[in-house]
C-alpha cells in the first residue's frame, strides 16, 4: 500500500481537518466554569453516561490501542488533579484516550484552540464534554477568567491535557517545537505533569487499514519549586520533551504517513 505524502512549510502549520475553519472569537460573556447547578447535573450526565461509554467503543473497535505506564498514575490519584502533556497526532484520539486511558474515574478537561468551538452548536458539546479553549488574544478579561479555570479543575482534582505543539500532524512520528509558554501552567501551580506520547504499529493482519496506537505514559515530572517560574517551566519542558523524543525513536514507531519539508 503507497504511503501518504505531506508536504510542509512550517512545522506550525495546521494539518487537522478543521483547519479550513474559520477562527471567531469568544463570546465576551463566555463561562468557562458553571455554577449552575441544572447545567453541571446535565453535564456529569452526558459525560460520564454517554460519552466515556461512547469513546470506549470508538477507542477499543475504531481505533485499536494500547497504553504502557499506568502504574505510574497510582500515587498520583490520591493528590488532585494533574497535568497531561501529549503529542498532537489525531483529532479524535488524542481526545478519545486520555479521558479512559489517564483520567476515569476523574474527569479530563482537554485544553483546545477556538476552531474547535467556532461553530455554536459544536462549542455546545465540546464544552459539555470539558473541552477547555483558548481565549481571544486581545481579551484580558477573557485570559485571566481561561487561567482560573485551569487552575480551579486542577484544584478540584481535574486532569488538563496541554499539547505543547499545538497543531495536528496525522500520525506523525516525531516531534515538533513547543509553543511557547507550553509549561507556565504546571511550573506556577507546583503541579506534576504526566507525558503521554503516541507512537504507531502497523497491523499484523488487515494491514491496509491504519496502524494502531500505543500510548507510554511518562513521569510524574515534578517542577523544581526552589527555581525562578521560567526556569522550572524550561526544566519541566526539557524533561518531557527527552521523554517523548526517546518514544519516538524508538525502532517500532511505524510511518504510516510520510512529511517531507516542501523545497522552496
Amino acid at each position: 500500500m503507497k504511503k501518504k505524502v505531506i508536504e510542509y512549510v512550517s512545522l506550525t502549520e495546521e494539518f487537522a481537518a478543521t483547519k479550513n475553519w474559520k477562527r471567531v472569537d469568544l463570546p465576551k460573556n463566555f463561562r468557562y466554569i458553571h455554577t449552575n447547578w441544572f447545567y453541571r447535573a446535565w453535564s456529569h450526565f452526558f459525560y460520564y453516561a454517554i460519552a466515556v461509554p461512547v469513546i470506549y467503543l470508538v477507542a477499543k473497535l475504531g481505533i485499536g490501542y494500547k497504553t504502557v505506564g499506568r502504574k505510574k498514575l497510582k500515587k498520583l490519584r490520591h493528590k488532585g488533579g494533574f497535568f497531561i502533556y501529549m503529542n498532537h497526532t489525531s483529532a479524535i484520539s488524542d481526545v478519545c484516550i486520555p479521558p479512559l486511558t489517564i483520567g476515569i474515574p476523574h474527569r479530563t478537561r482537554i485544553i483546545c484552540n477556538r476552531e474547535a468551538v467556532s461553530k455554536p452548536v459544536i462549542r455546545s458539546i465540546v464544552t459539555t464534554l470539558a473541552g477547555v479553549p483558548l481565549p481571544n488574544e486581545d481579551d484580558i478579561s477573557l485570559g485571566k477568567d481561561f487561567v482560573h479555570a485551569i487552575e480551579h479543575y486542577i484544584k478540584k482534582g481535574d486532569d488538563v491535557v496541554v499539547f505543547p505543539e499545538a497543531h495536528i500532524w496525522p500520525y506523525c512520528t516525531f516531534l515538533r517545537p513547543f509553543a511557547p509558554h507550553a509549561f507556565v501552567y504546571p511550573a506556577r501551580l507546583g503541579t506534576p505533569i504526566v507525558a503521554a506520547v503516541t507512537t504507531y504499529k502497523q497491523r499484523k493482519i488487515l494491514k491496509f487499514l491504519p496502524p494502531t496506537r500505543v500510548l507510554h505514559l511518562g513521569g510524574p515530572f515534578y517542577p523544581d519549586m526552589s527555581l525562578s517560574l521560567s526556569e522550572r517551566a524550561d526544566k519541566l519542558e526539557k524533561d518531557v520533551r527527552e521523554f517523548m523524543e526517546e518514544k519516538l525513536g524508538s525502532f517500532d514507531n511505524y510511518e504510516h504517513v510520510i512529511y517531507r519539508k516542501k523545497e522552496e
